[in-house]
């Protein structure tokens, strides 16, 4: 890994943005059946679906409306 920040991708180690969302299992459901992601782990709170890209995941977490 280089030793300051650069503009290069192949910089990037490990991508993995959290999406809040209202039904996490619906949302990994649909990731895994439509768009073509594995999934494997998670609950109704949790999952984190990935392709076949070394360190590329997108984590779903709970939307928890606090009004």
């Amino acid at each position: 890994m280089p030793a300051r920040p650069s503009p290069t991708p192949a910089q990037f180690v490990q991508v993995a943005p959290i999406l809040h969302v209202q039904d996490v299992r619906t949302t990994a459901a649909f990731d895994r059946d439509v768009l073509g992601l594995t999934w494997d782990f998670g609950d109704d709170t949790y999952a984190v679906v990935w392709r076949d890209v070394n360190g590329v995941e997108i984590v779903f977490g709970q939307d928890i409306d606090h009004d």
